[in-house]
């Protein structure tokens, strides 16, 4: 799917959007997403990569970009009911963003 660029940062502002809302993740931080989302987008969707939020998560708060999909993660050991649940939550509303790349 060849997308322009305008439409990728529309798409990945999405994204981060519920990180910041529903994960803690930091405003600050939404510029280097969108230059780090659209570039792995458009030259390497084939592999996993992942970016550093933390947020309410912690150090080990990341968002997963991923040819299946998004998902955010933590640190096993920074484990919490709270952050499980925010987990839970935020990678539903991802799975519903999900944007295959399909060139």
């Amino acid at each position: 799917m060849n997308l322009s660029k305008e439409s990728l940062y529309e798409h990945f502002t999405k994204v981060y959007k519920v990180l910041e809302e529903k994960a803690g993740a930091p405003p600050s931080f939404l510029e280097s997403f969108l230059s780090y989302a659209t570039t792995w987008w458009n030259d390497h969707f084939w592999q996993t990569r992942e970016f550093r939020f933390m947020g309410k998560l912690g150090m080990g708060g990341k968002i997963y970009l991923d040819p299946e999909g998004y998902r955010i993660g933590y640190y096993a050991e920074d484990r919490t009911e709270e952050r499980a649940n925010i987990c839970k939550e935020v990678n539903e509303i991802l799975r519903g963003l999900f944007m295959p790349n399909t060139d």
